[in-house]
């Protein structure tokens, strides 16, 4: 899987989102983005000029995604790894309400492969004091 490949598959998954949302589906904002486009890419929603997604090739196979709240402040980050053609959600983080961040989540969680399909995953049993997402 190329570059390009997992920013398109990353951002299918955010838009995929928010359809079932009923939101706006995010785009590319040039402006922001500017001349990182193979290093960083800006995504904002029409008529939105603070919910920003923001998807930033961290080398080696790595990208990591961050959003925004109505303020601008960047408010969760998503970690994930290529491994082969398959496109992993490994890892999140985010502030709480109290404005601490939370623990990192491990997830590993298979989000797409190259060819483009979204997977579905079955809600999987969770053990005694495991938080849910």
């Amino acid at each position: 899987m190329d570059t390009d490949q997992a920013f398109e598959l990353i951002l299918e998954h955010y838009n995929g989102q928010s359809q079932n949302e009923k939101s706006k589906p995010y785009k590319l904002n040039e402006r922001f983005t500017g001349n990182e486009f193979n290093y960083k890419r800006v995504y904002t929603r029409e008529g939105d000029d603070w919910y920003w997604l923001t998807i930033t090739n961290k080398g080696e196979g790595r990208f990591m995604a961050t959003f925004t709240d109505e303020n601008g402040k960047i408010t969760d980050w998503h970690f994930y790894s290529v491994k082969g053609n398959e496109l992993i959600l490994s890892d999140k983080e985010r502030v709480e309400k109290d404005g601490r961040l939370s623990f990192k989540h491990q997830l590993n969680k298979k989000i797409a492969e190259a060819k483009h399909t979204i997977i579905n995953e079955l809600n999987k049993h969770r053990k005694r004091g495991e938080i849910s997402l």
